[in-house]
């Protein structure tokens, strides 16, 4: 196999560098013409988290998932959502940490939001090297390789907290590779912070079983009722029941509305159905369903290659499965699977430099027509991962 020869190490650093100005270069300019409070910068999804923070504020917790009021208090401070909202259907305890964040005006919020979520980014970046030596000496190159990945960077900035399943799950990933009992307890109470992604964290602590990782489950376990106890104190004991209805009556009008940015495969199969006129009602717990049935699989092919197999390969296994088995992922948390792909990816050819510089283009593509398609093509990009981590899975030493 012939090595890197066109891309040496002066080039891609130089093509980095490039790629750096090119992403600062369009957002100063993004920025400028986003002169009103409808675009990205401005709103995003963000005032769904707004939203839910005023309302613990004023003392309303018991009508924290009402429309109605939801909708009065974004159009509020976002007078351009005439006739529409951005509905909040996460967990009560996300609305309790979005709290401080509506006690400052609407724009400042958006702004802190968004410089936290970058925070977020450069930090799981920092934490690579950890996971794969090599990257010291590349970090730059990486890093701007995940900032021109098209989902982080619209996930980061337009009110989305992609970001923070990004750090914890590349946090939890660096502590697993230790393989002591300390790291690997650290693990689970850092992965239980990614309980404001329930689906997420179910699949991860389901993965880590099937892999024989006990210990991160019962770590996590912490995390997970300390933010039990604050749902209780807002919405009563019973808060998962009631949320759980919440979030699939959610799931099934989101994806009347989204479905097409839909990168799971149950949420894309119950997309095509309602692209060809069968009506939600019937295919609502498509999703579920689809889901349930593919991760059975993936955890008996863990359990099955469990003797055989690093806990490296549970670690790569959690993104691209928490990604396509979710019964609901947009097209925005498809970033996670940047992680194992770092981890496992080697590029030692031209062609393969290529490809990777080309496959980064193709998504930014995707990511400019992701209405435009009945399912959304960025469903590759997961499935891609999956197919790489069960291909180089790593043996136990």
């Amino acid at each position: 196999m012939a090595a890197l020869s066109f891309w040496t190490k002066a080039r891609r650093e130089r093509l980095a560098g490039a790629v750096a100005v090119g992403i600062l270069l369009s957002l100063l300019l993004a920025l400028i013409s986003d002169s009103s409070s409808e675009g990205m910068f401005r709103r995003g999804d963000f005032p769904a988290f707004y939203a839910a923070g005023a309302i613990v504020l004023e003392g309303l917790s018991e009508r924290l998932y009402d429309p109605t009021l939801q909708a009065a208090i974004q159009q509020r401070h976002w007078p351009s959502l005439t006739g529409e909202f951005y509905a909040f259907a996460y967990p009560p305890f996300v609305a309790v940490l979005a709290a401080p964040l509506a006690l400052l005006p609407a724009p400042v919020a958006k702004a802190v939001f968004s410089t936290m979520m970058i925070a977020a980014v450069l930090f799981a970046v920092l934490l690579l090297p950890r996971i794969r030596g090599e990257l010291k000496d590349q970090l730059f190159s990486v890093g701007v390789l995940f900032a021109a990945f098209a989902p982080l960077t619209a996930g980061v900035l337009g009110g989305q907290n992609t970001a923070l399943s990004l750090l914890c799950y590349t946090a939890t990933f660096c502590l697993l590779l230790r393989r002591t009992p300390r790291s690997e307890f650290q693990a689970g109470l850092v992965l239980g912070c990614w309980c404001f992604k329930p689906h997420f964290l179910c699949i991860a602590l389901l993965l880590l079983l099937a892999g024989g990782l006990l210990r991160p489950v019962l770590g996590a376990c912490i995390p997970m009722i300390f933010c039990y106890f604050i749902g209780a104190v807002v919405r009563g004991p019973a808060w998962p029941l009631e949320w759980a209805a919440i979030a699939r009556d959610f799931a099934a009008r989101d994806l009347l509305v989204n479905g097409q940015q839909m990168v799971s495969i149950g949420a894309s199969a119950a997309a095509l159905l309602e692209h060809f006129g069968i009506a939600v009602d019937s295919v609502a717990a498509a999703p579920l369903a689809v889901s349930i049935v593919l991760l059975l699989f993936t955890v008996a092919a863990v359990i099955r290659l469990r003797p055989t197999c690093s806990v490296l390969f549970t670690a790569c296994l959690i993104g691209p499965t928490a990604v396509l088995m979710s019964p609901h992922t947009l097209f925005y948390d498809a970033a996670i699977c940047l992680v194992p792909i770092v981890a496992l990816l080697q590029v030692r050819t031209d062609r393969q430099a290529t490809m990777l510089l080309l496959g980064i283009a193709a998504v930014f593509a995707v990511c400019l027509f992701r209405d435009q398609f009945v399912i959304q093509p960025l469903l590759l990009f997961p499935l891609w991962t999956l197919w790489l981590v069960f291909r180089k899975r790593v043996a136990r030493v």
